[in-house]
């Protein structure tokens, strides 16, 4: 009787940890939608070791290429640079979504590579 009884857990601990094995995990999901992850607070990856300056701070090589119509409404953005002056982020909202540019210490777009 007792080998039966420990036959039924161990097969049952095996289910219950198959099951738990295959869910997905939807901390990072935004929104229920599956497959689409989204961090919860966007400057959270980019800026964790930067300093938020204001537009007065930012480089002139960078400033003139946020001139750009690709960067409209930089001015109201939220600027980042990194503590050794070797790159900088720029926020800006855009309705409810934030967009998140980057650009290494001369002011150049380092392009996403998600």
């Amino acid at each position: 009787m007792e080998k039966i009884i420990l036959l039924f857990v161990g097969v049952l601990v095996l289910g219950v940890t198959g099951m738990n094995a295959q869910e997905r995990d939807t901390t990072l999901m935004k929104g229920g939608r599956e497959g689409v992850a989204a961090l919860a607070e966007p400057s959270s990856h980019y800026t964790k070791d930067m300093v938020q300056i204001t537009a007065m701070d930012i480089p002139a090589s960078l400033r003139s290429k946020l001139q750009g119509s690709r960067y409209k409404g930089w001015e109201n953005a939220t600027f980042y640079r990194s503590q050794n002056y070797e790159g900088y982020v720029v926020e800006m909202k855009d309705g409810e979504k934030i967009k998140t540019f980057r650009f290494d210490g001369n002011g150049r777009p380092i392009p996403d590579h998600e």
